[in-house]
């Protein structure tokens, strides 16, 4: 005989949980779902875990089955040893059909009343109060990995904005000579140009849906994100305001060939400009609250004065 499984938490033989209680005997009604209980009840017992073994059914000395009609008329058979007489048989008769009338008139066998006949006997074991078994703690899982969105795009290519990418504001920084062009179409036609620019430092231009954006020898471009305070000072490329410069009076150390240009907007070219000039040698300018940008080339760096 196999050994018997213990009792305790196994995976549900129904499928319809995910764990049952073996009580060490028989499955149980008590079941659980990512650590939560619930109560099953089942129609019939599913099969025995591996290891357990079914209780085996008591016999008695002769082997056959305890209690029953046929076992007394077995046990009187059993009583001749030799092939009975016509006399003997007719007694046997006799005897099982009074027992027989006595069983049925006397209700169940299964009676736990004492009498003469099973005095002596142990009552039936009352079954012990149960109660509902531990709930197991519900399984920890990894959670599932996210991947993160493109950090911007490639330095040199054409793209599509609103398909390989997304409309927005984009800065590119530290660049030597940077090109950029926001076209109509892809067809490279002088035509098809909105604007362009030819940047060094940084780059901001605003990107629009529809458009085909090319670029060329600029570092990557990223989604532009303003910083925590705005800057002390700045050299060569495009800055916004007030995110990056405040509105106020900016000078700069001077440079031969000193160009600078208060901006409107992200979107480059002539429109764009709101003031503009060449200078050598250091230059003020006042940066105003209705500025979006400040751009400048070969100025040295400017400083806040105001």
């Amino acid at each position: 005989m196999s050994q018997a499984t213990p009792a305790g938490w196994l995976p549900d033989p129904t499928g319809r949980f995910e764990q049952r209680y073996w009580d060490g005997n028989k499955w149980s009604e008590h079941v659980a779902r990512a650590g939560n209980p619930f109560t099953d009840a089942l129609a019939e017992q599913p099969a025995v875990p591996i290891g357990a073994s079914a209780a085996p059914v008591a016999k008695n000395a002769t082997g056959a089955k305890s209690g029953g009609f046929g076992a007394f008329v077995g046990s009187v058979w059993r009583g001749f040893r030799r092939w009975p007489t016509w006399a003997q048989i007719t007694t046997a008769v006799v005897v099982a059909v009074i027992v027989l009338a006595a069983a049925v008139g006397g209700g169940s066998g299964n009676d736990t009343k004492k009498t003469a006949s099973n005095k002596g006997q142990s009552k039936p074991a009352t079954p012990l109060a149960t109660t509902p078994p531990t709930t197991p703690a519900a399984t920890t899982r990894a959670p599932t990995p996210t991947t993160a969105a493109p950090a911007g795009f490639s330095g040199s290519g054409t793209f599509v904005i609103g398909q390989a990418v997304p409309p927005g504001l984009y800065v590119s920084t530290g660049n030597t000579l940077c090109y950029w062009q926001r076209a109509t179409d892809a067809s490279g036609s002088l035509g098809s140009i909105i604007e362009n620019d030819n940047a060094q430092g940084q780059a901001l231009v605003e990107l629009n849906a529809g458009e085909v954006f090319t670029t060329t020898r600029c570092s990557r471009w990223t989604v532009y994100t303003p910083p925590a305070q705005p800057l002390a000072s700045v050299g060569n490329g495009t800055w916004a305001v007030p995110s990056q410069l405040t509105p106020s009076r900016w000078q700069s150390s001077g440079g031969t060939g000193c160009y600078w240009a208060r901006l409107r907007n992200f979107e480059g070219g002539v429109n764009s400009i709101a003031a503009n000039d060449n200078t050598d040698g250091p230059a003020v300018v006042d940066i105003q609250g209705s500025d979006a940008a400040f751009n400048t080339v070969r100025c040295g760096t400017w400083t806040r004065v105001g």
